[in-house]
């Protein structure tokens, strides 16, 4: 029963890969956001962990948060989710008037093993190797964290 337990336990270290990942912001109300993985987070608001996004101020600031699913929960600038995989993150980015809102972030923050994409209309950018994405008008972006897919030949080849 010892052996079953170490072997549970194991196994829920094992596949649980926590990460934080900060995007920086220039031209925007709040200089940063964060997405992250947390073991025993939800989709949800999780007290403690995610934190509610201040409003925009005056003057000619672009606006960026998070955008929760729940109705009539307000916008998060720290957004974290549980350790399972595939999870996404809608971003809403509003840049200044005639102006672009960059968004920055750096490769470091990455654990191994997990895929992550920056999604804008049709463009899918490897955030590992693309370091930052800028907007010119108001839009949704996509940050999709997922793990690497095998491809077929390796599974028949008996890789991983």
């Amino acid at each position: 029963m010892r052996f079953f337990f170490w072997l549970l336990l194991t196994s829920v270290v094992v596949s649980g890969q926590e990460f934080m990942v900060r995007l920086q912001m220039d031209n925007a109300h709040v200089q940063e956001l964060y997405f992250a993985c947390k073991e025993g987070c939800s989709i949800g608001y999780d007290s403690g962990n995610d934190i509610y996004c201040p409003p925009g101020g005056m003057g000619n600031r672009g606006l960026a948060w998070f955008v929760v699913t729940e109705p009539k929960q307000p916008a998060l600038y720290k957004d974290v989710r549980g350790c399972v995989f595939p999870q996404q993150w809608t971003l809403f980015a509003q840049p200044p008037q005639d102006g672009s809102l960059t968004f920055s972030w750096a490769e470091a923050q990455f654990p191994d093993g997990l895929v992550f994409e920056l999604r804008h209309a049709e463009e899918v950018i490897d955030m590992r190797t693309v370091r930052q994405f800028s907007v010119t008008e108001k839009t949704e972006l996509v940050i999709a964290v997922s793990k690497p897919t095998v491809a077929a030949g390796e599974q028949e080849n008996g890789k991983k």
